[in-house]
């Protein structure tokens, strides 16, 4: 095992209310990250302060834990992507997670990322389901598949393996059924920089497109229990806006994509 096994690294902004939660919750592993990194966006709420304070207890209490905190001087300006991207270049880590600062997770959420990789070593991406949870961490739904199997094809009941191009060319080039990047953990590859790069054309639908690319060096493993806590807000939060209005220009230039391959 590498020295760095896996990352966490924490987007956040303006998530003071949440961050705390998220950070628990990732302590609260049954497989321990290696690092824990926290990227701010220029936050305009008390986040960096709540961090930082966050932080400082939790150097007490897990003292050969690597943490890090950065702080963006001024906004990204809303792409996700440059703070993917910035964060896989601060790890060395042969795994990562993208742990959305307002999402939780179950304990064994690593766990079973990690005893899936190494049942499966041509893997480079697992998933699973998430259960939705609203801004007081109650579960308002057990599952997310009335989502993502927009279809109706039953196929997230259960938990399955996939060579990567397959499942580019059955499934991920008619919907996108990972709904959450907090459910995903990564193998960390040198092309992930330049696909997070492309990805910042895209003002919705650049998550789909990495995924697609991603499956194109490696293979897919999905885990159909519900380990992953996807926070809903309120209708007419920014996150459900900009859900409810994805250009159709762009799930087009991702299915034209898959279609030539």
């Amino acid at each position: 095992m590498a020295e760095c096994a896996v990352a966490a690294i924490i987007p956040n902004y303006n998530y003071a209310d949440f961050i705390v939660e998220r950070i628990d919750s990732i302590l609260a592993q049954t497989y321990p990250v290696s690092e824990l990194i926290i990227l701010d966006d220029a936050s305009t709420d008390d986040s960096v302060k709540v961090i930082k304070e966050k932080l400082a207890e939790v150097k007490q209490k897990f003292p050969k834990l690597k943490t890090k905190l950065i702080v963006n001087e001024k906004n990204s300006g809303g792409c996700v992507f440059s703070q993917w991207e910035k964060g896989v270049r601060e790890t060395k880590c042969e795994y990562f997670w993208i742990a959305e600062a307002d999402d939780s997770a179950d304990e064994h959420f690593l766990e079973t990322a990690m005893q899936k990789f190494n049942e499966y070593p041509t893997a480079v991406l697992f998933y699973s389901d998430s259960c939705r949870i609203n801004r007081n961490s109650e579960v308002i739904s057990e599952t997310c598949m009335d989502w993502a199997d927009m279809w109706g094809m039953g196929r997230w009941k259960e938990d399955y393996f996939n060579k990567g191009e397959d499942e580019i060319i059955n499934y991920l080039g008619e919907t996108n059924p990972i709904l959450n990047v907090s459910s995903v953990v990564w193998k960390n590859k040198p092309n992930l920089l330049k696909i997070f790069d492309e990805a910042k054309e895209f003002k919705v639908a650049g998550d789909w497109y990495i995924y697609t690319r991603v499956l194109e060096d490696g293979d897919v493993i999905y885990s159909a229990k519900p380990l992953n806590k996807y926070r809903k807000h309120d209708k007419g939060s920014a996150s459900t806006v900009v859900k409810l209005s994805i250009e159709y220009s762009e799930v087009v230039k991702v299915q034209d994509r898959v279609a030539k391959k």
